[in-house]
């Protein structure tokens, strides 16, 4: 089973845009870092819509048990690194696309409320 991890612009885009991740991701096996949850939780503490969309991100990765790794490192330098154990990140980011794309790594990201994967 292919492992993607899901980047924080992620999960806030796909509460905004009311796009349907876990049905797009059917067949995956879905991951989080330790530090998006960290960026999720103070993204929330804020006002506006942003802040909506991150709680309820972190209510959905609770609720469908998304597995978060434990990984003490900021959350682009840990996405890079996954990438290199097989890991698909799913970001918004184009600098960090970039970034996975130079050291071989596989990405997607949203367009049009879908998931669009890169090699």
């Amino acid at each position: 089973m292919l492992k993607v991890v899901v980047d924080t612009n992620i999960w806030i885009y796909a509460v905004l845009y009311k796009v349907r991740i876990f049905e797009e991701l059917m067949g995956f096996e879905i991951f989080t870092t330790r530090s998006i949850i960290r960026e999720l939780e103070r993204i929330a503490k804020g006002k506006g819509k942003e802040a909506i969309a991150a709680k309820i991100a972190l209510e959905l990765i609770k609720r469908n048990k998304v597995k978060v790794l434990g990984i003490n490192k900021p959350a682009d330098e840990a996405l890079v690194e996954l990438t290199q154990e097989g890991f698909i990140v799913l970001t918004q980011d184009e600098k960090l696309r970039e970034k996975i794309s130079q050291v071989g790594g596989k990405t997607g990201f949203l367009r049009q409320k879908r998931l669009v994967y890169l090699e």
